[in-house]
């Protein structure tokens, strides 16, 4: 019989988590240190128990994540794994819903995770809510403009206020960002893995003014070759944004091509004087609503709209329903329906709620279906990405 509680023996859940992961044997110190690192922080583990045996489980990190133009309690779910002897028992499948559950209970309003496969984590639910890319650029095509002394740039070996200020207040504005409390630094800066260098930020500024602001990580690759990635690449006004590609390009002495994730409205071929790439195998993460009652009053653009819709959620029962769906003057509201006049299962439901997609566009895949009266009326589309990983 399966008993879902919290872990609390770390070291056996790595041993599976190393396994499943095909994490190499050199790396697995690391990753019970990065495991150690995350529970001490008051992130939730929880596992399936047989017989008392640990045979399945999984991280579940708190965000504060902007969605639409909300920030919404969000569980990151990571390090989804189970025991090799343990697979075919459905363990899994008891973990994700009692995990459901436990988001419900504890007021989540989504969750994400970045799937092994999308069909998989679309039986439980979830659905895509982003398709951006990582753009691979030569350093020494990149293209650099005059600007003044009073910009600066500077790299900081300590995440102060201003710095967490500024990212928190830019998070609350921009895309699907999430809020960093200093634990969440401290992680980012923590060095984990024998491959990397090097993770840090750095600072740009006008007149002693921060106004963006790189978090990036430098490693090597199976072949030795150094990897330098941007996470984030965030500023306030062209000028920063300018001072940033002057900084990559100051890079092409020691490094000859940077990796940098970017949103789909980043216009980015302005800036080099060549093509650049895109690298393919980029895992997208995937979005889940917990609970379509705690929709209600969230903020959106777009015009008013109103339409009945028939959702099935084999996992969350609360979700199972005809609801009225309507934006009045900027405003979700969420109320139970008669009749419905288009059908879908939550993970199209999650992807429309989250912007990624809209109605007509559900209905074109066939991933929504039209019962009676369906008017045309839909959701504002908004450009995802969400840049933390977990």
């Amino acid at each position: 019989m399966f008993k879902f509680k919290e872990i609390e023996d770390i070291v056996d859940f790595a041993e599976i988590a190393s396994f499943s992961f095909s994490i190499p044997h050199e790396e697995k110190d690391n990753l019970l240190k990065e495991l150690s690192e995350l529970q001490k922080s008051g992130e939730n583990f929880f596992g399936i128990f047989e017989n008392k045996k640990l045979i399945s489980g999984l991280v579940l990190r708190d965000y504060t994540m902007k969605m639409r133009d909300n920030m919404v309690k969000m569980g990151g779910i990571g390090f989804v794994c189970s025991r090799n002897d343990s697979r075919g028992k459905k363990s899994i499948k008891f973990l994700m819903e009692k995990t459901i559950e436990y988001m419900k209970k504890n007021d989540y309003i989504v969750s994400t995770l970045y799937p092994f496969s999308l069909k998989f984590y679309r039986k439980y639910g979830w659905e895509m809510f982003q398709n951006s890319k990582i753009y691979k650029i030569s350093t020494s095509e990149i293209i650099k403009s005059k600007l003044n002394e009073d910009y600066q740039y500077e790299e900081v070996s300590i995440i102060t206020e201003d710095i967490q200020q500024f990212y928190n207040e830019y998070a609350t504005k921009n895309h699907n960002y999430c809020l960093k409390t200093q634990q969440s630094w401290d992680n980012f800066t923590m060095y984990k893995w024998n491959r990397q260098i090097d993770r840090g930020v750095i600072k740009f500024s006008h007149k002693d003014e921060m106004r963006g602001l790189i978090m990036y990580s430098y490693s090597k690759d199976d072949k030795g070759k150094s990897i330098y990635t941007i996470f984030n690449f965030i500023y306030e006004d062209i000028n920063t944004k300018r001072l940033m590609f002057n900084y990559l390009a100051s890079l092409s002495k020691q490094i000859s091509e940077v990796y940098v994730f970017l949103p789909n409205d980043f216009v980015l071929w302005p800036h080099v004087n060549e093509r650049y790439k895109t690298e393919e195998g980029l895992v997208s993460p995937m979005i889940r609503i917990i609970d379509i009652d705690k929709l209600n009053g969230l903020k959106t653009k777009g015009p008013d709209m109103n339409v009945n819709i028939e959702i099935e959620d084999k996992q969350a029962e609360w979700n199972n329903g005809i609801f009225n769906l309507k934006v009045i003057d900027g405003e979700i509201q969420i109320t139970g329906a008669e009749e419905a006049d288009i059908t879908m299962n939550i993970g199209t439901f999650s992807s429309i709620i989250s912007g990624f997609t809209n109605i007509e566009e559900m209905l074109d895949s066939g991933k929504a279906t039209i019962i009676d009266n369906y008017n045309g009326t839909d959701l504002e589309k908004y450009t995802t990405f969400l840049n933390e990983f977990f």
